[in-house]
């Protein structure tokens, strides 16, 4: 018999979504909807509180509240009853999540995932939380129990929550992270303070040195524990600048431990997303390009700095799990693979978190016959298990064996590796994210010139051909994609972070911001071609994103039914860089590779814009005073000539790359000019090098001239 669907407004929404994410969640009982004008109209023309669920498809607690409340029938009648229920992908809509969280903040709450907002008819937040078991456990109230009294609140003191949602938004308005431009700070122009001088970033940099854990490396002492690249790079620029071999220890310490860890996938390669534990021995099992992309450079710059063969590997393996693992057809990258395990049917996550990547003694030992005694021995394999009665790989106890035995160790990690890629795989998001994708071909740009890696170069390349081919209508970026659907719209950190990736392309694709000469080979752009992608893309965001003081918000101005009830503006580091901190370095890095003043005065407009209240900040701001650094100290190293001279003093040059580092091409008509590099900071340069070998010597100390 043939019966009609049920009205729209009474079923799940989910099944069209771009989202790996919300698709996850197609079949709850909830009446999910996407964020939009819809269910926003909705929420107003039935006078119901909204019920904002974000999260994303790689996190284990995601998945755990996705089982245990929205499967269930009674949560989910309770839901459909009172709310108007909203599903988002903070990757997806990062605004909407960065509001909300931060409302959640102001509230006193801690943040993380999922969020559990409730909100308004008209989207303004008034309470809200992260996991609720569906019944009270773990100290915490069951989601059932909050249903009900944010139901009976809503219902009954209706003028209370409208006052406090109403002065929540005032406070939300004026957060740092959420506002209009800074108080006081003004257009670029000549007449500016300049803000962070040298020794402002030095105490900065000491500041965030001293929080260092001095035992297992990383930030803060204790747990749980994240890689903190922003500032590991601002250490490592601190030995670079100043010989600080105290910023040096800490760096590799940090390192090092992530490197032994559990946190580090010891036979597929990749880092997790972070440590549950204060060893970096636990960790949440998610891996994130972004996490990855982000610690390929440093491990490239301190390898090569120190020698290091544990970082080489490290970092080999991990583009080798980018390129392997995450790469999608047409060259850009997935966005990260999940915590969890699905069952054989693939359908559900009853295997539990990191079922994919943990061993038994046993398993080892049938696998592996003789030879399995060094391998536990190194990696920290025991009957009793080192994790939950299970094995977590690493090699926390046995660092020096572990480098003495890298050969014999290799062929039975590779067995390992083998069998496991018999069981069922953790779920990968496919979608295509610009701004992470930028950080992809920045790591792989920067590696690749470490390492001597053209295959990693074409990589880059590719990656960076299909985020403008398939993510741009020509000029403007779109933020995500999969498969043939793709978002409409763009955050400042899409642009920032591919206008960075196509300034590191230019300097590799012998680009001249002087001449306009380059070279270039096959579809790939030439360097020029880069460089006027990041020139335009700046022109995007003056045009649509600038706050009047120098910087961005995170999103277009936008009205109508789907405007936020605040702007946001990233103002301080997170898991990602901020936008405006990555403009800030873009800024500097033109300025440095044009000599123009403009790039210069703009990067100190930004600089004196964010510079707020470091002291209680430097660590959230350790992007700006990267940005800082490679303003003041960057080194510029340019090469005249051509021929087979000219290549080597380039290569040379490249093979030091690391930050504050800017190389530069100049083409000459005189043929006759003998190929030379100088070295140059600011208007001082240093006596012409005619010799490769020793323009690497002079550049392996540090970035002065």
């Amino acid at each position: 018999m043939y019966s009609r669907p049920p009205p729209p407004m009474t079923r799940n929404l989910l099944a069209d979504s771009l989202s790996p994410y919300l698709l996850q969640h197609k079949d709850n009982p909830v009446h999910w909807r996407p964020w939009g004008a819809q269910a926003l109209a909705q929420a107003r023309d039935e006078n119901k509180p909204i019920l904002l669920s974000i999260g994303y498809s790689s996190c284990h607690w995601c998945h755990v509240m996705a089982h245990e409340s929205f499967s269930d029938a009674d949560i989910a009648a309770r839901m459909n009853a009172h709310f108007v229920n909203i599903k988002v992908d903070r990757e997806e809509r990062p605004d909407i999540d960065a509001v909300y969280m931060r409302a959640l903040q102001l509230m006193g709450g801690q943040g993380g995932w999922p969020l559990t907002m409730f909100l308004t008819p008209d989207a303004k937040p008034f309470w809200g939380g992260t996991y609720f078991p569906p019944r009270s456990a773990y100290g915490r109230p069951g989601f059932d129990e909050v249903l009900d009294a944010v139901s009976r609140a809503f219902r009954d003191k209706r003028d209370e929550i409208e006052a406090g949602a109403a002065s929540l938004l005032e406070r939300l308005k004026s957060a740092p992270d959420a506002q209009s431009p800074r108080a006081g700070s003004t257009a670029p122009d000549n007449r500016q303070r300049p803000s962070l001088q040298t020794e402002e970033i030095r105490d900065h940099s000491r500041f965030v040195r001293h929080v260092e854990d001095p035992i297992y490396g990383g930030f803060p002492s204790g747990a749980p524990k994240f890689p903190q690249t922003q500032a590991l790079e601002l250490l490592w620029r601190a030995w670079r600048r100043d010989q600080d071999s105290r910023a040096k220890e800490a760096v590799e310490r940090a390192l090092t431990a992530m490197c032994r860890g559990g946190i580090y996938d010891h036979l597929g390669g990749g880092f997790c997303r972070y440590s549950t534990d204060r060893q970096w021995h636990v960790p949440h099992f998610e891996k994130m390009l972004y996490d990855n992309a982000m610690l390929a450079p440093l491990l490239a710059w301190v390898w090569r700095d120190g020698g290091n063969d544990l970082y080489r590997r490290r970092l080999e393996e991990t583009i080798g799990w980018m390129l392997r693992e995450m790469r999608l057809p047409g060259g850009a990258f997935a966005s990260s693979q999940d915590a969890d395990s699905p069952d054989e049917g693939g359908e559900d996550f009853a295997s539990g978190e990191g079922a994919f990547h943990v061993w038994s003694e046993a398993e080892i030992d049938a696998l592996l016959g003789d030879e399995s005694a060094l391998f536990k021995s190194v990696y920290d394999v025991t009957a009793g298990g080192n994790w939950e009665g299970a094995c977590i790989l690493n090699q926390n106890r046995s660092k020096e064996s572990a480098d003495a035995e890298e050969e014999r160790l290799a062929p039975l990690r590779a067995r390992l590796f083998a069998e496991r890629e018999n069981r069922p795989r953790p779920q990968r998001d496919d979608k295509i994210l610009a701004d992470w994708n930028g950080l992809a071909i920045a790591a792989l740009a920067q590696a690749a010139a470490v390492l001597g890696r053209t295959e990693w170069m074409t990589a880059a390349a590719e990656c960076f051909t299909c985020v403008t081919a398939e993510m741009s209508d020509g000029v403007r970026l779109f933020h995500a994609r999969r498969g043939e659907a793709r978002s409409e719209r763009a955050f400042s950190s899409d642009y920032a972070n591919m206008i960075r990736a196509a300034l590191l392309l230019h300097q590799l694709h012998d680009g001249d911001c002087a001449s306009g000469e380059q070279g270039g080979e096959g579809n790939a752009p030439n360097g020029d071609a880069y460089l006027r992608h990041a020139l335009e893309w700046i022109d995007v965001l003056d045009a649509d994103y600038a706050d009047g003081g120098g910087g961005y918000f995170d999103t277009r101005k936008e009205a109508g039914a789907e405007a936020l009830v605040a702007r946001p503006r990233a103002a301080e580091d997170g898991a990602q860089p901020c936008a405006n901190f990555v403009m800030a370095e873009c800024f500097a890095t033109l300025s440095h590779l044009t000599g123009g003043a403009e790039w210069r005065q703009r990067c100190e407009a930004l600089l004196a814009s964010e510079a707020r209240d470091m002291r209680n900040r430097a660590f959230s701001l350790a992007g700006l005073l990267c940005a800082a650094d490679q303003l003041r100290h960057a080194a510029r190293v340019e090469v005249f000539g051509g021929g087979e001279g000219a290549d080597a003093l380039v290569e040379a040059a490249r093979r030091a790359s690391g930050p504050g580092l800017v190389v530069v091409r100049r083409a000459t008509r005189d043929e006759a000019q003998e190929p030379s590099a100088v070295i140059c900071r600011g208007e001082r340069c240093g006596l012409p090098i005619q010799d490769a070998e020793m323009l690497r010597r002079q550049l392996a100390g540090g970035v002065a001239p």
